[in-house]
């Protein structure tokens, strides 16, 4: 998105954006739910939604290479326990809540202090969902092109174990 869509979507009259942005909770759920991927779109769409298309664009690939080294080091150990895995997704996702507020959350809180409007939380749990789906995708698919001599048994008790997680966090609290 550049500088110029920016503008042409503010409000004149109220000088603050009409379309809604992901609030800093939002980052929380959705890395939460989603995992790193989630937290990048999150916080890609928010600079883009901010014309900072730039920054946008730098935050997609340092997600993209984040997430791969996340997922190696998960998947790179057979005896990680299930505290450990539990410990590196919080891990993920404070440091993703705390980039969210150095670098956009003064612009965050001036949208929504300027009576700007924010995504729901079904909207965020429904973007978790499906990066949750992309990110399965993925590991099946850089699995099966990628790695040679691969254990289908390993890959999908991976998967089970990876779905696992993210839907007991879910569920964890009722």
């Amino acid at each position: 998105m550049s500088d110029v869509s920016f503008e042409q979507d503010v409000n004149s009259e109220t000088m603050f954006r009409t379309t809604p942005i992901y609030s800093h909770v939002s980052v929380l759920v959705g890395c939460f739910l989603g995992g790193p991927l989630v937290a990048g779109y999150i916080m890609a769409k928010n600079f883009a939604d901010f014309g900072e298309s730039e920054k946008a664009w730098i935050t997609r690939i340092l997600t993209i290479v984040a997430a791969a080294i996340i997922f190696a080091l998960a998947f790179s150990s057979r005896a990680i326990t299930d505290a450990i895995r539990r410990l590196k997704a919080a891990g993920y996702t404070v440091i993703a809540y705390t980039l969210t507020r150095h670098y956009q959350g003064p612009k965050i809180d001036a949208h929504i202090n300027a009576g700007g409007t924010t995504h729901g939380l079904l909207h965020v749990i429904g973007v978790s969902i499906l990066g949750l789906i992309t990110t399965a995708v993925l590991v099946v698919v850089i699995a099966v092109v990628v790695m040679e001599g691969f254990d289908m048994a390993a890959l999908v008790l991976g998967l089970v174990l990876f779905l696992g997680i993210h839907s007991t966090r879910i569920f964890a609290d009722g």
